[in-house]
């Protein structure tokens, strides 16, 4: 199999001829490549320039503020400088922050200083801080769904669709990922349905991209 976004491509022929289901597959990565030492130098290069950029744009900001209405200098560049310091440190402060949790990250994925390797931050946060990551998320039924469709109900007077926002009885949950992962297939769902197909079916909901059809005489 590809790397990155896949698909399972199904093919049946009966008795009325040929059908083909493809039933998407959520992306991830099986491996990851180091960086040639020469991009990394460049991607490094470019990362501390950018984030020093900040210290004489700080500077700048204070002492082009400072300068009296109708010169072009300005009086004092003391302030400016003392400006500049701070956002200096507070540059090399971020830089070497980041620094060790890219470490961290590293460590626990390559399985380096003592770790198992195989695992991240986000993995690590979930499962000992209850933090959610959104790359595994959790599989969902629709048992679940029609509950905090019900819920919503009791609570809004409507029923619930993909731009109803977070799911109230379902904290970090919201209707639009919901509806996505019933549409493109995912924590447990094969894809092709949505949120109003399954309020159609199981609660008997008018659904207006899939109404009846009508005849002349209904309409007469």
């Amino acid at each position: 199999m590809e790397l990155g976004a896949m698909r399972v491509h199904i093919e049946v022929n009966g008795p009325k001829g040929r059908a083909v289901l493809s039933v998407p597959v959520a992306s991830f990565a099986r491996q990851s490549r180091t960086m040639n030492r020469g991009l990394r130098g460049v991607f490094a290069f470019f990362f501390v320039f950018l984030t020093l950029s900040v210290v004489p744009i700080a500077g700048a900001v204070v002492r082009d503020s400072g300068a009296p209405p109708g010169t072009d200098r300005p009086a004092s560049s003391r302030r400016s400088r003392t400006v500049m310091a701070i956002a200096l440190i507070a540059s090399v402060a971020v830089l070497h922050m980041n620094r060790n949790w890219w470490n961290a990250e590293a460590c626990l994925r390559k399985g380096l200083r003592g770790l198992q390797g195989g695992s991240s931050l986000a993995k690590l946060l979930a499962e000992h801080r209850g933090v959610r990551n959104t790359a595994d998320l959790p599989p969902l039924t629709e048992e679940q769904i029609l509950n905090w469709a019900d819920s919503h109900k009791a609570q809004t007077e409507k029923w619930p669709n993909q731009t109803s926002g977070p799911v109230n009885d379902a904290p970090g949950e919201t209707w639009s990922g919901v509806n996505t992962a019933l549409q493109s297939g995912g924590r447990g769902f094969p894809g092709g349905s949505s949120i109003v197909k399954i309020l159609e079916e199981k609660r008997g909901i008018r659904n207006r991209l899939n109404l009846p059809p009508l005849t002349e005489e209904q309409i007469l």
